[in-house]
C-alpha cells in the first residue's frame, strides 16, 4: 500500500485509506486480474467452533490452515478412551455461522452456552470484516451451505460491514 498510496493518490486527488486499500481494492484486483500474490495479513478477529472449541485466528495463514484440515465428519472407535466424533469443518460440527462485527463477545456467549445451543460458529472482527474471514465465510456458506448470520450495529459502519458479506448465499443481517 505505500508504494502505490502516491500514484493512487496523484490520480485520484483522494487521500488514500488504508483499511479501502486492504480490504477492498488489493483484493478486487487479485481478483480481477488473476495475479498469483501471496498477501498475508494478520489476526483481526475470531472464529470458535462450537462443541469442539476449537478457536482460531482470523488471519491469512491461520484461515488457510483451517481450511486445510477440513475434512469430512468421521468416528473414533472406543480403545482406553471413549470413542467420539471427529470433525473439522461444519460437517457435524455446526449449522450457522454467527457473524458479529465486534470483538468481546465470547465470555457472554459462552456463559449461555449460545454455540453449543443452537449448534452455530462464532466469528467475531474488529471493524469491518477482514479477507481471511470472508474466505472463510465464502468457504463455510457458500461452499458448504452453511447459513450466515450478520448481527451488526444500526449505523453506516454495520452497513458497510453486511455489505461486504451480502453476496455470500445463505447471508442473513440481524
Amino acid at each position: 500500500m505505500y508504494a502505490a498510496r502516491p500514484q493512487i493518490q496523484a490520480r485520484t486527488g483522494r487521500q488514500l485509506d488504508d483499511q479501502y486499500f486492504t480490504q477492498t481494492l488489493l483484493p478486487d484486483y487479485i481478483d480481477g486480474h488473476g495475479v498469483d500474490w501471496n498477501v498475508v495479513f494478520d489476526d483481526r478477529g475470531h472464529f470458535r467452533e462450537p462443541h469442539t472449541e476449537r478457536t482460531i485466528g482470523l488471519g491469512t495463514l491461520k484461515v488457510r490452515h483451517y481450511q486445510s484440515k477440513i475434512d469430512e465428519i468421521s468416528f473414533e472407535e472406543p480403545s482406553l478412551r471413549r470413542g467420539s466424533v471427529v470433525t473439522s469443518g461444519p460437517d457435524g460440527c455446526f449449522g450457522a455461522v454467527l457473524f458479529i462485527e465486534k470483538e468481546g463477545f465470547l465470555p457472554l456467549f459462552e456463559s449461555v452456552n449460545l454455540a453449543e445451543r443452537f449448534d452455530i460458529a462464532l466469528m467475531s472482527t474488529k471493524g469491518l470484516s477482514v479477507t481471511a474471514a470472508r474466505h472463510l465465510v465464502d468457504e463455510m456458506c457458500g461452499g458448504h451451505g452453511i447459513p450466515l448470520l450478520v448481527l451488526h450495529d444500526f449505523d453506516k459502519a454495520g452497513f458497510s460491514i453486511v455489505r461486504t458479506l451480502h453476496a455470500i448465499p445463505g447471508a442473513i443481517a440481524l
